[in-house]
């Protein structure tokens, strides 16, 4: 199975921020990863938890580089066509956890660290999943 193949669905946001404001906020990049999916902060009426009910799959990496930590998170919307809007309601739950950079890129635009990784049977290993993504081992990903 190819989680990538030309599905408009993934999308992959890159957020950054000063890695000491990240340490002095959060214990670590799971708990920002939950506070963004499973807070019952409200926007639009709806706590991030049920928001994230519109996310099927994804998987997230960190890296620190030159004082600043930088989550990209790769994530399968639910087909919608408000994508769109729903993305901007996501940029806004993050921005209001802790003000970051955030930019939305889509798989074409990826990194290439993250380019390779995914197309390294032993890359994928350097993520974590988020919620009912199956078994890095068991999928193809090829970029």
């Amino acid at each position: 199975m190819n989680i990538f193949n030309n599905d408009p669905n993934w999308l992959v946001f890159e957020i950054t921020m000063r890695l000491e404001t990240f340490l002095r906020r959060f214990k670590s990049v799971s708990e920002y990863y939950r506070q963004i999916s499973n807070s019952k902060r409200m926007t639009n009426g709806k706590s991030n938890r049920i928001f994230f009910k519109n996310i099927t799959e994804g998987f997230y990496r960190s890296a620190i580089k030159d004082e600043q930590i930088t989550i990209t998170f790769f994530l399968s919307f639910r087909p919608n066509p408000k994508l769109f809007s729903m993305v901007t309601e996501l940029r806004i739950r993050i921005k209001k956890i802790q003000m970051c950079r955030i930019d939305t890129l889509t798989l074409d635009e990826i990194s290439n660290e993250d380019r390779l990784l995914l197309s390294s049977s032993n890359g994928v290993f350097f993520y974590q999943k988020i919620r009912k993504t199956e078994p890095f081992q068991k999928q193809e990903i090829s970029i």
